[in-house]
């Protein structure tokens, strides 16, 4: 009789861990699948950090944050803040891409009536149009697609006095002793060498001003 008992408790006790065996195994599949997805949860999030962190292919020039946008820009930050509140392009998580921002503004002034009053968030907004204009005049200039007006007008003054003196030994100094005696013929065919010369040096010139570290 208490052999029956004891066989009974023992098949009772296998049972329940049979039973039990199941249930831990999901209980610790659950943890583990909760952990996983905790940190899946967690790389999406440094995934779009970072995303939110490289620059932007078309604006190589950004700001990270509105505040740092508004202080280097000279506006307000609540100009910045209201633009991105009513869906203003330019603005990809935490950084602000006034080349972006730019076409907005322009056509926001041009949407403005000719006659309609120059209050505080028109002129700030025209501001900071003027800040994303050059932002833009510089990425250019940067990328080597535009050059500046005032050192091209200056060598390209330097040029001509470069030429002047050149024409000036050419045709009063050289040239003379070739021609003396020719035809007329020849003595066209002299100057237009002097003329091909001279223009070959110009655009020689000019060609440094386009490639300036050349």
């Amino acid at each position: 009789m208490e052999k029956t008992k004891k066989r009974a408790i023992s098949e009772k006790a296998a049972a329940r861990a049979s039973t039990a065996a199941p249930g831990g195994a999901r209980g610790g599949g659950g943890e583990r699948e909760a952990g996983a997805g905790l940190k899946h949860a967690k790389m999406a999030v440094c995934t779009r950090r970072l995303a939110d962190l490289k620059p932007h292919p078309k604006n190589p020039r950004a700001y990270d944050s509105i505040a740092q946008a508004a202080k280097m820009m000279g506006v307000p930050r609540s100009v910045l803040q209201k633009l991105k509140r009513a869906g203003a392009p330019g603005f990809h998580g935490s950084r602000v891409y006034p080349g972006e921002l730019r076409p907005h503004l322009e056509a926001a002034q041009k949407d403005k009536p000719p006659d309609a009053p120059l209050d505080r968030e028109t002129l700030e907004n025209r501001r900071l149009l003027a800040q994303c204009e050059r932002i833009e005049r510089d990425n250019l200039a940067a990328a080597g697609k535009v050059i500046a007006l005032a050192p091209v007008l200056t060598a390209i003054a330097g040029i001509g006095e470069q030429l002047k003196g050149q024409l000036r030994a050419i045709y009063e100094e050289k040239l003379p002793p070739v021609i003396a005696g020719l035809s007329a013929e020849a003595i066209r065919i002299e100057t237009r060498k002097a003329n091909d010369r001279l223009c070959a040096k110009f655009f020689e010139g000019t060609g440094k001003i386009a490639k300036p570290n050349v």
